[in-house]
């Protein structure tokens, strides 16, 4: 009897090893057969419900570091895990992310990137690609420092705050720090630009204290992609960020540590994504050009204007990161976004 039972438990065992070798493919949630190219296919158990799946959470320090507790990490490619630190260095903030052999790849990162591995020069932010430096800033200087002094123009401490754009102009030398001064406003070509051959204003920093646009006339529309050959500063494939899109950077980083922002190191690396802005401050074109916020606030453009006036986005040492309306006569930093 008991060898007649030994028998039966062992051939269930072997029936049961079978059938688990023989079904490699399986579904959980419905009794629907799995997907043909699926190993292990979810499915909802009724129209109705709506789960997910629970990845396992983790708080990767650096995504460059394999970072979990045991297992060959060249056997780990394709493991997934949900990172919640929002800190995480060489990575894309918190988010779903995927061993790839030597580092854990971005899937979906805060504040709504694409979680795609940005190309040199680029950085993920927002869901948009920013380049890594302002419009003018210096190609070889780290775009990220530990370290930073905005109030020095000279390389490499002040490398990075690049150049000072009023809005709807394109390069033609009035966006250096150093550029000289005429009083405005100007009567344009018919591109919106102050023409090579006008000596007076070409290469120069427009302002008048009565007035807040460069330019006689007001045109919105400068820096609409359509204007592109013809106004717009940024490189092939580049742009100048809306309103709107700002307006999303600022939304992935609230709460906002305003302590993070620090004379010490000045300017405020964007949650852990790597989008360094320097407190460059901005030239106030009611004023002769002068120098304002160097060392304490950011001023960026976006291509939104309105009659005289145009949008920024703004952060101080000790305020949010809000934006904000100046004169289109102002200098600005121009940080550009790809297309």
């Amino acid at each position: 009897m008991k060898t007649r039972m030994k028998v039966y438990y062992l051939s269930l065992v072997l029936l049961l090893a079978g059938s688990v070798g023989v079904k490699a493919q399986m579904t959980i949630g419905s009794s629907e057969p799995p997907h043909e190219g699926a190993l292990l296919d979810l499915q909802q158990p009724n129209a109705s419900t709506k789960m997910g799946l629970k990845l396992p959470v983790v708080s990767l320090a650096d995504a460059s570091l394999y970072g979990l507790t045991s297992g060959d990490q060249t056997k780990a490619v394709g493991m997934v895990v949900y990172n919640d630190n929002a800190d995480i260095a060489n990575g894309h903030g918190a988010g779903v992310y995927v061993w790839n052999g030597t580092k854990w790849s971005s899937l979906l990162g805060t504040g709504g990137s694409t979680g795609e591995e940005p190309a040199d020069g680029t950085v993920l932010c927002a869901g948009l690609t920013f380049m890594d430096r302002n419009l003018g800033a210096d190609p070889t200087a780290d775009p990220n420092p530990s370290s930073y002094d905005a109030e020095t123009t000279a390389s490499p401490t002040g490398s990075l705050n690049g150049d000072y754009f009023q809005w709807g102009r394109k390069a033609d030398g009035h966006e250096k720090w150093n550029s000289p001064a005429a009083v405005g406003p100007v009567t344009v070509d018919h591109y919106g630009q102050v023409p090579a051959t006008n000596g007076a204003y070409y290469g120069k920093f427009i302002w008048n204290a009565h007035e807040k646009d460069w330019r006689s006339t007001h045109d919105d529309d400068l820096w609409e992609p359509s204007y592109h050959l013809t106004s717009n500063p940024c490189p092939n494939g580049f742009r100048i960020p809306t309103k709107t899109e700002w307006a999303d950077v600022i939304k992935s980083i609230l709460p906002f540590n305003k302590a993070a922002f620090t004379a010490a190191r000045q300017g405020i690396n964007i949650g852990s994504y790597g989008l360094f802005l320097p407190a460059a401050g901005f030239r106030d074109g009611l004023r002769e050009g002068w120098y304002i916020g160097k060392g304490i606030s950011t001023a960026y453009w976006s291509n939104t204007g309105i009659a005289d006036m145009a949008s920024i986005f703004t952060i101080s040492i000790g305020y949010n990161a809000t934006d904000s309306w100046i004169s289109k006569s102002a200098g600005c930093n121009v940080r550009c976004v790809k297309n």
